[in-house]
């Protein structure tokens, strides 16, 4: 259950539905459904993937050591780079927007960017407390999120779609977009836009993993973890996609861009006005909590990468709290990191969609990892099946995985209109080139690059040809974990 609901909260339903939907609403109106439908085909066929990856090597710090185990050390030290970068930006892109929920929940009409900033600062703070000084309250912290998970995703979406419709069906083939509406550059700009922004609402699914050493049976329940959590927050999120497109009052007037929130108009048209705060105080949860939790396999991954000591600094994160034996250095690291990100954001407009894109862009990359290692271990025939596996499926499963995130990692880069400001248009690609060039820089200083490949039981490191999953949990005892 303890990785089943890391990755729960790091997916969260919260985030997956009211993350992008404004967003993605824009870009391509209505249409923007099909587009969820898509991306939450490909988001579990990498589920599928991962978690036979996970269950030949259920070890802490996730993608590093799949990618390790699968390919070698190189493409694992890159793999843990692009990971460790995509809780960095992951964190900010959820702390700015619960820093606005609350600010609109407490009744701030139009609050400043200082503010917004400040806050969400202070919430980044209020996470490292979480995952450093009060663990003790974090399965009350996660279920206070559940409950609001619940109550503002899918109880209204049962509503809604139940009570109030007020849209035909045939409204979801209508894109209500003056700017983009015709040809393939609606394609391009629009719906593909929204695509782009959609990737946002189905990743976070595989963070079980990286506390893969912290789990019983772990060669079982992480692969149950990472595919379970995918598929239920997958089809939940279409479904509550659904019933608030059908239930929008007034698509036009949403579309026109004078309507701030699309969620929120329709919640105040349907229910009242006063419904609105306290939904507004309830979704900041569920982002800080998806906040947290991507703190917490950003440091898992950083004390994994650090204990091998592939990375400058290495000595410093491996240190352990002396009560709760966990890595508060890397958390506290990880952390300051985001608020960097967050304080580079203030000279900027509109910073929340560039922070989901750049988001969603290293979260792909660093499945690519993992992913493309399955695939060249199935082209080589050394792919053999773990306790959890597709069988005959496995080999097409991956091709397809493969396939869509080469396909996101394009969209996402891929500059939109000329209309909108540079780093809207080349943020996402400069911020990737960038993160790759540090990387080179980095792994040339790294005090070694070959991980430690001794400390797993003889013939789990064959590249594919696994010891006993059984075998490693009884050779290894987890005696590395942090706890």
């Amino acid at each position: 259950m303890h990785a089943f609901a890391l990755s729960f909260s790091d997916m969260s339903l919260i985030v997956a539905f009211y993350g992008a939907f404004a967003l993605a609403f824009a870009a391509a109106g209505p249409t923007f459904f099909w587009g969820c439908i898509l991306v939450a085909i490909g988001a579990i066929l990498i589920s599928l993937v991962l978690g036979e990856v996970s269950s030949h090597w259920p070890l802490e710090g996730g993608i590093y050591q799949w990618t390790l185990e699968q390919t070698g050390p190189k493409p694992a030290w890159f793999s843990s780079w692009a990971y460790w970068w995509t809780s960095v930006f992951a964190i900010p892109a959820c702390a700015y927007p619960a820093a606005s929920f609350i600010l609109s929940g407490l009744g701030v009409a139009a609050p400043t960017k200082l503010q917004t900033i400040g806050l969400a600062i202070l919430i980044v703070a209020v996470g490292v407390a979480i995952n450093v000084f009060t663990q003790a309250i974090m399965k009350w912290f996660f279920s206070i999120v559940l409950v609001a998970e619940l109550g503002t995703t899918i109880v209204l979406g049962v509503v809604f779609f139940v009570a109030y419709r007020t849209q035909p069906w045939s409204v979801l083939f209508h894109s209500f977009n003056t700017a983009h509406n015709s040809g393939i550059n609606w394609l391009l700009v629009g719906w593909m836009g929204a695509v782009a922004f959609m990737g946002w609402n189905f990743l976070g699914f595989e963070v079980a993993g990286a506390i893969g050493e912290e789990v019983h049976d772990a060669a079982r329940n992480v692969p149950r973890a990472i595919v379970g959590v995918c598929v239920l927050l997958c089809a939940l999120v279409v479904f509550v996609t659904l019933a608030f497109i059908l239930a929008t009052p007034d698509i036009g007037k949403a579309m026109s861009g004078n309507v701030a929130d699309p969620v929120m108009e329709t919640i105040s048209y349907h229910l009242g006005a006063g419904f609105v705060k306290p939904v507004l105080l309830l979704i900041s949860l569920g982002f800080i909590g998806s906040m947290v939790a991507n703190n917490t396999f950003g440091s898992r991954l950083l004390y994994a990468f650090s204990r091998d000591n592939m990375i400058p600094g290495s000595k410093a994160f491996v240190v352990l709290s002396k009560t709760r034996k966990l890595p508060y250095v890397a958390v506290i690291f990880t952390a300051a990191a985001a608020v960097v990100v967050l304080l580079i954001n203030i000279p900027l407009e509109k910073v929340y969609a560039t922070l989901i894109s750049v988001a969603v862009l290293s979260w792909y990359v660093s499945y690519a990892f993992p992913v493309f290692s399955q695939l060249i271990l199935h082209a080589q025939k050394r792919y053999r099946p773990a306790a959890f596996n597709l069988g005959r499926a496995s080999y097409l499963v991956t091709i397809l995985a493969s396939l869509w995130i080469v396909i996101e990692i394009i969209n996402v880069c891929w500059p939109r209109s000329p209309s909108l400001s540079w780093y809207q248009n080349w943020g996402v690609l400069v911020v990737g080139v960038g993160v790759a060039v540090a990387g080179v820089i980095v792994y040339l200083l790294a005090p070694r690059h070959e991980g430690q490949l001794g400390a797993v039981p003889s013939g789990v490191r064959a590249h594919g040809l696994p010891a006993s999953v059984e075998g490693v949990a009884e050779d290894k005892a987890f005696t590395e974990s942090p706890h």
